[in-house]
């Protein structure tokens, strides 16, 4: 039977050498052969990149639009969707990332070696540039919500673990997705949803209604850091309004399934290797997150505890922590003040 073949979207806003090393990076994939279509959208009106685009012509199974007039993100985003076939997989890249030479391949792999996986992510390095030191994503999210695994092997995670990767932020990044189109075009959904900030966090939730996602957590894909991106142009009130909306939904979702997510993070808490404990106890205690928690009394003790005496935005969460805390962590929280505990 042959292999799935891949339809590669390339959003780009504007950044023409950006887009170069973008598509200089899916030419070089060892499973490039793989590739039957790349869909470059320009959505910023430059027509640069069109020229762009054509360098690749012979090299690639290269498309190009020039979006007239110019849509919103998300209005962005369902279009691109809107252009996928209905089967093989899909692959995104950002213009301003870029793939190592067997991110493909190895995501492909991961995908058809478990056919009932919705979708597969990989880690990433964080650069500033082509030439640039590399910082390596710390997987944090992803392997909390895995409870720990070995770095040895890939990941599998289901919808429980989904949630608990996700409570304080995006597990994965859009440049590091491949998916299968089916399940990425019912995922896209969340592009209706008016949420333009968390929105990839939104879709790795509502990817996983259709199957396990698989996570490699070795880096396969570079995500270049600068003023330009994106995430700069929201506020900050509008940022915690956006992640808390988000956290809200994943927590409804929780108990939709009826997971116990007290117990889930106390015991990843208790399980958490030494080294990673203190990340962990402050990015739980974010506000969009922690405050949620707390409000719904899903906090557990460790987590109280932490939140209301350690955490640096501890002083922001004494009106949370007074008015929302059920008796029993009050108490905690008293005897933990005073020595007790």
């Amino acid at each position: 039977m042959a292999a799935e073949t891949v339809t590669v979207l390339v959003p780009t806003t504007g950044r023409p050498a950006f887009l170069r090393t973008a598509l200089e990076s899916i030419a070089a994939q060892s499973a490039a052969a793989r590739i039957t279509h790349v869909l470059v959208s320009e959505n910023a009106g430059d027509p640069a990149s069109r020229a762009v685009a054509t360098e690749f012509t012979g090299r690639l199974p290269i498309d190009y639009v020039l979006r007239e007039p110019i849509l919103p993100a998300l209005s962005h985003a369902s279009v691109l969707t809107d252009a996928l076939p209905p089967d093989g997989f899909i692959a995104i890249l950002h213009d301003d990332d870029w793939w190592a030479p067997q991110h493909l391949a190895a995501s492909l792999e991961r995908l058809e070696h478990h056919p009932e996986a919705a979708a597969s992510y990989s880690g990433f390095f964080t650069v500033e540039s082509e030439s640039s030191e590399l910082e390596c994503d710390s997987n944090l999210m992803w392997w909390f919500g895995a409870l720990f695994p070995k770095l040895t092997n890939d990941w599998l995670l289901q919808t429980p673990e989904i949630i608990l990767s996700s409570l304080w932020g995006t597990p994965g990044r859009f440049s590091t997705l491949v998916a299968r189109a089916h399940v990425y075009k019912k995922a896209a959904a969340v592009y209706q949803l008016g949420n333009p900030f968390d929105v990839d966090r939104l879709l790795t939730l509502e990817l996983v209604r259709s199957g396990p996602i698989i996570f490699g957590p070795l880096p396969e894909a570079f995500i270049r850091r600068h003023p330009g991106q994106d995430v700069n142009r929201f506020t900050d009130p509008e940022v915690y309004r956006y992640l808390g909306s988000t956290t809200e939904l994943l927590l409804s979702r929780s108990e939709e399934i009826q997971l116990d997510l007290r117990n889930a993070i106390r015991s990843r808490l208790q399980n958490c290797p030494n080294c990673a404990l203190y990340n962990v106890l402050r990015s739980l205690s974010y506000p969009w997150c922690i405050e949620s928690l707390i409000s719904r009394q899903l906090a557990p003790p460790e987590l109280v505890d932490y939140a209301g005496l350690r955490a640096p935005n501890a002083k922001n969460l004494n009106y949370f922590l007074g008015r929302l805390l059920p008796p029993v962590l009050l108490e905690f929280l008293q005897r933990t003040r005073n020595g007790k505990n």
